[in-house]
């Protein structure tokens, strides 16, 4: 039969199993260590990922040329300016300025009566500058008279002196029915070239029109570039173009004006 196990023995086994222990808690902690780095950077570089996704996507959806990220973000004006949506603004603008231009030209006559003539007459009812045709009927009875109706006849005498003071070298008269009837008389040749000579203002207007919408646009620009926006060189880029577009439609301009003169002067 054995004896008794030494007190000391227990106490060398406590010993080495509180190492053991120790040791087996300190991989664990290393493992757990591993672990939470391991998912941290994980992490990051999902969250990096994800946010570089959505900053492509804004710079795609932006159409802009030269925009440039700070800080790992988009532009907080990318979306702002886009160049594509900003040039179709300025085209539209401009061709309304070659349509308004064509229709001041229709109200030259080149030949015989013809409603258009009156469109710049503008008469003052009850206070109010207001077109001939909102007031009045206008149509061309022969093709040599134009008559216009009043919606109001007691405008009869208004619209006479509108007429008259429109500078279009005709006189309206009125029988007493209540309808302005205007003879058209045949153009001399002295009076077509003071036609022509209106002609070229009104065309002369039109390009300083398109050219104020240039330089709006050159304006905007020039900010989007301050505001680092936009890069110097795609500014000068867009300003090239623009100013190519301008050139278009001072061109269209000429191109009517053009056609205009040859009209009034052919006899």
């Amino acid at each position: 039969m054995k004896g008794p196990v030494p007190m000391e023995i227990f106490a060398q086994k406590e010993v080495d199993f509180g190492n053991d222990f120790l040791a087996e808690m300190q991989s664990f902690l290393l493992i757990l260590s591993c672990l939470v780095v391991l998912a941290s950077s994980f992490h990051l570089k999902s969250s990096f990922i994800t946010r570089s996704y959505v900053c492509v996507e804004k710079w795609n959806d932006c159409s802009v040329r030269g925009l440039h990220m700070k800080g790992g973000d988009a532009p907080s004006g990318a979306e702002a300016f886009n160049w594509k949506t900003f040039k179709k603004s300025i085209e539209d603008k401009m061709l309304k300025c070659v349509d308004s231009n064509q229709n001041q030209l229709n109200t030259l006559r080149a030949g015989g009566a013809n409603p258009a003539l009156l469109d710049r007459v503008f008469v003052d009812y009850f206070g109010t500058m207001t077109p001939l045709n909102q007031v009045a009927r206008v149509a061309a009875s022969s093709s040599q008279q134009l008559i216009v109706e009043p919606f109001d006849k007691s405008l009869c005498k208004e619209i006479e002196k509108a007429i008259s003071d429109a500078n279009l070298n005709l006189t309206p008269t009125n029988d007493g029915s209540g309808v302005v009837r205007i003879n058209i008389p045949p153009l001399t040749e002295e009076r077509r070239k003071d036609l022509a000579k209106q002609a070229k203002t009104i065309s002369e207007d039109g390009k300083v029109a398109i050219r104020n919408v240039r330089r709006d646009a050159v304006d905007k620009i020039k900010k989007e570039e301050k505001d680092k926006i936009i890069s110097k060189d795609d500014s000068k880029g867009f300003q090239d173009d623009l100013q190519k577009i301008t050139d278009d439609y001072v061109k269209k301009l000429e191109a009517i004006l053009k056609k205009k003169e040859q009209d009034l002067m052919k006899i």
